[in-house]
């Protein structure tokens, strides 16, 4: 984090997805941040002085 701030970060956009995986645990690829990672990510910006965007995304499965 700190090698990315000395080359002039200072935001990081976190995506958090409504349901990244499927009934079987399995990803569907198009990110997997749940909540719980998103808030681990969350504050350790927050700690490192980095500020941060929340980008809700929603995950669409088709259903043949």
């Amino acid at each position: 984090m700190e090698l990315l701030k000395r080359y002039g970060m200072n935001l990081v956009r976190l995506r958090l997805w409504n349901n990244p995986y499927s009934e079987a645990g399995e990803p569907y690829g198009a990110g997997t941040n749940d909540l719980e990672k998103t808030v681990t990510m969350a504050r350790r910006l927050k700690r490192a002085g980095v500020d941060w965007l929340l980008i809700l995304a929603a995950i669409v499965v088709w259903l043949r």
